[in-house]
């Protein structure tokens, strides 16, 4: 039996051939796919108009997965109003779990803490305002403004854009994706 690689969509646009037992050539094709073209033109779109709070990598495969709980970082403006020490936030947070997506050769990982925006909730609730939204957490010493607000929302929309453009394109070159949410429990 021949001896086959997965083509690469990081790959170099080359052609190659693999010896086969019988003697013959069997011709794989190792290209640099549409679909990583697509993720970096139109990435590039979506996360121009606010910071990346997220780290990713594509792979050719069906398999996908994400860690929208991974995140630790806080934006600057924020960090002198977040009433909770780094102790009570990781304890929300779900650490490690970025570790865990990268058994799929495509991932999407947070690196900003849920605490800031909860990519895991509805635009509007994505934020949290008030201690019972945040398991009667005592988050703020004082309330971000509502340019701050929007902010964090406009950071959930990036992500959103972003994982759009990414199942689109998967959904394009595969029939059927799986999608892994990683979640942990609270880990102390």
């Amino acid at each position: 039996m021949a001896r086959r690689r997965v083509p690469s969509i990081k790959s170099a646009n080359t052609i190659s051939s693999i010896e086969g037992k019988s003697g013959s050539a069997v011709r794989h094709y190792e290209t640099t796919t549409e679909i990583q073209r697509g993720f970096e033109a139109e990435s590039a779109l979506s996360t121009n108009m606010t910071e990346k709070i997220w780290i990713d990598e594509y792979g050719d495969s069906p398999l996908i997965a994400t860690a929208i709980h991974a995140g630790h970082e806080i934006r600057r403006e924020l960090l002198p109003l977040i009433a909770l020490d780094e102790a009570d936030r990781a304890r929300e947070e779900d650490p490690y779990t970025d570790y865990f997506v990268k058994v799929v050769p495509t991932w999407l990982v947070a690196t900003h803490s849920r605490f800031e925006v909860d990519l895991n909730r509805d635009r509007e609730d994505a934020v949290y305002t008030s201690p019972e939204m945040a398991w009667g957490l005592h988050l703020w010493k004082h309330p971000p403004d509502a340019e701050m607000l929007e902010r964090s929302r406009e950071e959930y929309d990036a992500f959103y854009a972003e994982l759009k453009i990414l199942l689109d394109r998967l959904t394009q070159h595969f029939k059927r994706i799986v999608v892994f949410d990683i979640h942990a429990y609270n880990f102390r």
